[in-house]
């Protein structure tokens, strides 16, 4: 297998790595729409519905199943085109988190930030960027690894 050597100058020294002549190439976008992101939850058996914000911005509710979460896009231009989104989940439990176990989540976490809502509802949100460049298989995993990061918050919470 032909090889190529890639040079990477990191803090004044040099770093060889070879990377396969053959490697595949992914095609990266720098934004997406809520239709685009609909058709590619939706081949993730997620179900997608449209919601009317107040302010207008695209969002999306996803059913996970056991879970909800929404995601608002931000950045939009012309037909939608959006350079970043924001996921958010709100839970109801019987007996409300105090706000330790929520200030808890935020330090040990990574990839999410939790709050409670005005009424006291635990809410966890996740930024993602898309300007900076992504793939359709990174952002599958982002979807899912958001999924992941709710089924770990109602373990937290409930401890």
């Amino acid at each position: 297998m032909k090889t190529r050597f890639i040079y990477v100058l990191l803090l004044g020294g040099f770093i060889m790595t070879s990377v396969p002549a053959q490697a595949e190439i992914k095609t990266v976008y720098r934004e997406t729409s809520p239709t685009e992101f609909t058709a590619l939850a939706e081949v993730m058996d997620i179900k997608v519905t449209s919601v009317k914000r107040r302010d207008g911005r695209p969002s999306l509710n996803l059913d996970y199943g056991d879970y909800n979460a929404t995601v608002v896009f931000y950045n939009c231009a012309v037909a939608d085109q959006c350079g970043s989104m924001s996921f958010s989940s709100a839970f109801s439990l019987s007996k409300p988190p105090t706000e330790q176990i929520i200030n808890d989540w935020n330090d040990d976490g990574i990839f999410s930030r939790a709050h409670l809502s005005k009424s006291g509802r635990p809410v966890l949100t996740h930024e993602y960027s898309l300007r900076g460049g992504f793939t359709s298989e990174s952002l599958a995993y982002t979807v899912l690894r958001f999924k992941k990061l709710m089924e770990s918050f109602v373990k937290h919470l409930q401890q």
